[in-house]
């Protein structure tokens, strides 16, 4: 029989994630509200686009990075299915952040809202949405190769880089 021990589990990465939700929305709202030309009928609803993106990605990005605080199993059908449900989460993410826009411009619309503020409020959140996407991309990333790293023994600091830069 094997042995079952796991590796241990990694630094979480929810206050990146967080962190990150919230610089895009932060940057989002600013533009919103700096730039000048833009119609007042589609600052409120940029503002709100921007906020609903930046808490759903909160709420996503806390699920993901609880994913990852869990230990890759040694067993390889096991470890597939951990990568799976891993991939799944990404999934779920997207789809959550589509639905969140769907109902927002759904709830827009049954107000009565004109254009400007409808697409204030999508081009807001998608902004957030891509920022968001891109950022989690690359905290998940670095996340994942950490918890591997560290499931082989091996320190993400000490390990070297084929570039021979720091």
């Amino acid at each position: 029989m094997t042995d079952s021990k796991a590796a241990p589990a990694t630094k979480s990465a929810a206050g990146p994630l967080a962190l990150a939700a919230v610089i895009s929305a932060a940057l989002v709202i600013a533009t919103a509200m700096l730039v000048p030309g833009i119609d007042d009928a589609a600052r409120r609803p940029a503002v709100v686009g921007a906020v609903v993106a930046a808490l759903l990605g909160l709420g996503t990005g806390l699920v993901k990075a609880k994913a990852l605080q869990k230990p890759i199993p040694e067993d390889p059908a096991i470890a597939r299915q951990d990568a799976m449900r891993i991939q799944a989460l990404l999934l779920s993410d997207f789809v959550v952040q589509l639905v969140g826009l769907g109902i927002g411009i759904a709830i827009l619309k049954l107000t009565d809202a004109k254009f400007p503020a409808v697409s204030g409020f999508g081009l807001a959140d998608a902004t957030v949405v891509m920022f968001n996407g891109i950022a989690s991309a690359g905290i998940l990333s670095r996340a994942i190769r950490n918890r591997t790293s560290d499931s082989a023994g091996v320190s993400p600091e000490s390990s070297t880089d084929p570039s021979g830069s720091e």
